[in-house]
């Protein structure tokens, strides 16, 4: 939960249709959001986190009551926080803060030569995937010793390759 004052950002000067904001954020905001959202239409959030929950209210009222000293009358009263998403709401219908653009959610569109490159990619990772299970199937060729080598112990026995002494 924060709590502050709402001023102008070029003249901080206190807004008087709302100069007080206590909101805690939700889902859809939090500090930064608040504050980019806030400096998008000239305005700045003076304030911090409530000292903690149970002090929140008494916080609030403090801070009211203090605008006395800056020419407001605080002839409101705030019962609880609003949650980022109505905060937004209520500014927008207060003129304060523009709505955001809605942005479409669109899929990329691919050329037709980038759909045809994966195409091919993928006949050939299944050609690939046909040829390497065919042979892995296929019954391994069976590797015979030479007769005469069949009754000598492995170290004698005759190997083509490289010569060896």
């Amino acid at each position: 939960q924060y709590f502050g004052k709402l001023c102008r950002l070029d003249t901080d000067e206190l807004v008087h249709v709302h100069p007080v904001l206590w909101v805690v954020c939700d889902k859809q905001g939090n500090w930064l959001r608040l504050n980019t959202r806030l400096r998008m239409n000239n305005l700045k959030f003076h304030g911090s986190k409530v000292p903690s929950h149970s002090a929140a209210p008494g916080a609030v009222l403090e801070l009211i009551t203090s605008l006395k000293t800056d020419g407001i009358n605080p002839d409101f009263s705030m019962n609880k926080p609003l949650a980022y998403t109505a905060m937004m709401e209520k500014l927008e219908e207060e003129g304060l803060v523009s709505p955001l653009p809605v942005v479409p959610k669109t899929k990329t569109n691919s050329s037709n030569k980038e759909t045809a490159l994966a195409k091919t990619h993928r006949d050939k990772v299944r050609q690939y995937i046909v040829d390497t299970e065919t042979v892995d199937l296929a019954v391994p060729p069976q590797r015979s010793l030479p007769p005469a080598d069949q009754d000598r112990p492995w170290h004698a026995r005759s190997y083509p390759g490289p010569y060896r002494p």
